[in-house]
């Protein structure tokens, strides 16, 4: 994300300077992947939706939580769509600053997590 930032600001073509994000976007599957039970792909909807349904289907003839964390994540990436979207009509690309900070963030907190022994 640093990196689109960076390419932003020195003045390349949009679609170049966005060029990095599929990279990052693919390196937090894998890192979510790697520390979820739960296996959710976090980087595309459909996959979600799909798993959404499964787990809505085989609730039915159980109880539990099963389509829970399937609904917070597609939810979680329709408001990411949204707001990121409005960030962006509004200030343009800088915007990326705001996924970026929460990302650093995120990575501190499940850091200091790691090494305190508990799980984030």
């Amino acid at each position: 994300m640093a990196a689109a930032l960076l390419l932003a600001a020195a003045g390349l073509d949009a679609a170049l300077a966005l060029a990095p994000l599929p990279v990052a976007m693919g390196l937090q599957n894998v890192a979510a992947r790697r520390v979820s039970q739960a296996g959710i792909g976090i980087t595309f909807v459909t996959g979600t939706l799909v798993r959404l349904a499964e787990a809505l289907a085989a609730a039915r003839a159980r109880e539990g939580a099963g389509p829970l964390v399937p609904l917070v994540t597609w939810l979680a990436m329709g408001a990411g769509g949204v707001t990121g979207a409005a960030a962006y009509m509004a200030i343009g690309t800088p915007a990326l600053a705001i996924p970026m900070a929460c990302a650093a963030l995120a990575t501190l907190l499940a850091s200091g997590a790691a090494l305190s022994g508990s799980r984030p």
